[in-house]
């Protein structure tokens, strides 16, 4: 098995000037066996010279020539069965030097014994037969000079020696144009050295570079991976606080009611709400680059997902000027509906922000075996050079002043990575001053009976809602908002406080996913509903975003929410819980 030759950093210019040589030298050993002139030119040398030399003297020099060729074709076959680096080239760069050495005695020795002064037909064979020789082996082994030389002076040189003693002026002018020739293929072969080195540097100098980008491009990635990382295993601690602001602000917004005092609240949500979105923004990029969210694809019924939206942004849309509208048919596609929401909730923003005025459409509806989304708006629009930058980070080509009422420029940036990860086929079609419009193709589902039937409201209020975290300040928030919403809240540091301080079963259990000894949310959840019945739903909360404690929530069958959670998805929850429907999952 052939070994290639071992690599040298080229950091310093004499191994970069090792390693080139070696190259080179492999390069003339692997091409050397498909040189066919080495044997055919003597064969015909020996059959037209049998006749007209001494016989004896044209065998003794077809038999050098071709035991010459051999140790010539044997040096390659030694070489490539040895451990070699680029150190030991040159001492085989001269084995071959010496072997081309002596073949070229050889031809040269021709020169002069096969010259036969009465035929000019002889003479033309022998002389075009070295020279040809000569010509030919340029752009091989000038790979490695020394040998070229060694190869082309000797009979080049003996030839103009042999035609000059014969005397005439003819005889010695073709001497001088042999001189000439060889003083031209000396010139030819220094300069194709110097192109066959350079091609060989240029391909070490481009393998280097590409390395390096490689490295680089590893650096980039790994510090991309780890800043991800580090936001998604640091997000419990980070989201613990905010969530807790966001309850007490949610709870304070039920209890005031003064104008001064609700305009400075209105500023304190303005404030809160803008930084939950940033943080929310940036910890949804950096879970989706670390491979953390993992999509849970299923037939969903989009027209309960399409009234639910409609719900919530048609009096955004209405306070802007805009007409909102949506259209959609009672279809089922394969998504995951919770990352699907994340995508239209993100792109409908988008819309409401980017459109002065007229009106902001959606429509949904299945052709084929596909269902396709289609939100469009009578917006600024976006040219076409432009397009392929807002789905970047922090791109916002309307916001250069980053007034944070515009949004950050996450959510475009998120919309093409749940898109990609779902598999959903995302398209854009835009033009300045005539809108926008975003297209998202789904593959179609078979919709169940259970999904086309629409739930009828409960009222959840006064239903007994077991609180458990082990944080002080949010189990004070949440009870507190709660309270207000008109539940019955009973608060719990740990399961074993809870099953303490109850003494009926509770309609609701929330539970936060770290407690303290090690415990879990789930733990807690399983222990209370084993006292008070398995059926009580139950809903995680969570800062977590890690695979291994999003997979432990799945398997549980507990609903989850992430941190900071929102007041009206909590709600929700504790509405679907009356009704008894199925849980509720973030991704």
């Amino acid at each position: 098995m052939e070994q290639s030759i071992h690599t040298i950093n080229p950091t310093e210019p004499d191994l970069y000037a090792q390693q080139v040589n070696a190259q080179a030298l492999e390069h003339l050993f692997h091409s050397l066996p498909r040189v066919a002139g080495t044997v055919l030119v003597p064969i015909a040398m020996v059959w037209i010279m049998w006749q007209r030399v001494d016989p004896a003297m044209v065998m003794v020099w077809g038999v050098a020539i071709f035991l010459i060729s051999a140790v010539t074709q044997s040096i390659p076959a030694f070489y490539f069965r040895q451990p070699r680096t680029a150190e030991e080239a040159p001492r085989w760069g001269r084995y071959f030097t010496l072997a081309l050495l002596a073949n070229g005695l050889a031809w040269g020795a021709a020169s002069m014994l096969f010259f036969v002064p009465g035929s000019t037909a002889l003479q033309v064979f022998l002389f075009v037969a070295i020279i040809g020789l000569c010509a030919g082996s340029i752009s091989l082994l000038s790979y490695w000079l020394q040998s070229y030389y060694a190869f082309i002076v000797p009979p080049l040189a003996l030839s103009a020696v042999r035609l000059f003693l014969e005397g005439d002026i003819e005889y010695q002018v073709l001497a001088a144009l042999v001189i000439m020739t060889l003083v031209i293929l000396l010139s030819l072969g220094h300069s194709s050295k110097k192109s066959a080195l350079a091609a060989i540097r240029l391909g070490f100098e481009n393998l280097q570079l590409v390395q390096q980008l490689q490295i680089e491009k590893n650096k980039a990635e790994d510090a991309n991976l780890a800043k991800s990382k580090f936001l998604a295993a640091a997000s419990h601690d980070l989201r613990q606080p905010l969530h807790a602001l966001t309850l007490f602000t949610a709870s304070l917004d039920e209890k005031i009611r003064q104008p001064d005092a609700r305009d400075l609240l209105d500023s304190i949500k303005r404030s809160v709400n803008a930084l939950e979105n940033l943080f929310n923004a940036l910890l949804d990029v950096s879970r989706l680059d670390a491979g953390v969210v993992q999509p849970r694809i299923r037939s969903s019924n989009l027209q309960p997902l399409f009234q639910h939206l409609a719900n919530e942004y048609t009096p955004q849309a209405r306070n802007n000027g805009l007409a909102l509208t949506m259209q959609c048919e009672n279809i089922a596609a394969n998504t995951d509906p919770a990352l699907l929401e994340t995508i239209l909730r993100n792109l409908i923003s988008n819309a409401i922000r980017y459109t002065p005025s007229g009106c902001i459409q959606l429509r949904c509806a299945a052709k084929h075996s596909e269902v396709t989304i289609d939100i469009q708006d009578t917006g600024i629009g976006i040219s076409a050079e432009h397009q392929h930058e807002i789905f970047n980070e922090f791109v916002q080509l309307q916001n250069p002043e980053r007034d944070r009422n515009k949004g950050l420029g996450l959510g475009l940036a998120i919309v093409k990575r749940l898109s990609h990860l779902l598999n959903h086929n995302l398209t854009l079609h835009s033009e300045p001053g005539a809108g926008t419009t975003f297209t998202l193709t789904l593959p179609l589902a078979t919709l169940t009976t259970e999904q086309a039937l629409i739930l009828p409201h409960a009222d959840s209020k006064g239903m007994r809602v077991l609180v458990i975290d082990d944080e002080a300040e949010v189990r004070k928030a949440v009870e507190s908002l709660l309270s207000e919403w008109g539940y019955a809240v009973i608060v719990a540091a740990s399961a074993e406080a809870a099953l303490n301080n109850l003494h009926t079963a509770p309609d609701v259990i929330i539970a936060d996913y770290r407690l303290r000894e090690n415990l879990t949310g789930v733990d807690a959840i399983r222990a209370v509903q084993s006292k008070w019945g398995s059926d009580i739903p139950a809903l995680i909360i969570t800062g977590d975003t890690g695979p291994e404690q999003l997979s432990t929530v799945n398997k549980s069958g507990f609903s989850l929410l992430h941190k900071p959670v929102q007041p009206g998805r909590l709600r929700a929850f504790l509405r679907q819980a009356a009704r008894g429907a199925g849980k509720i999952v973030e991704s």
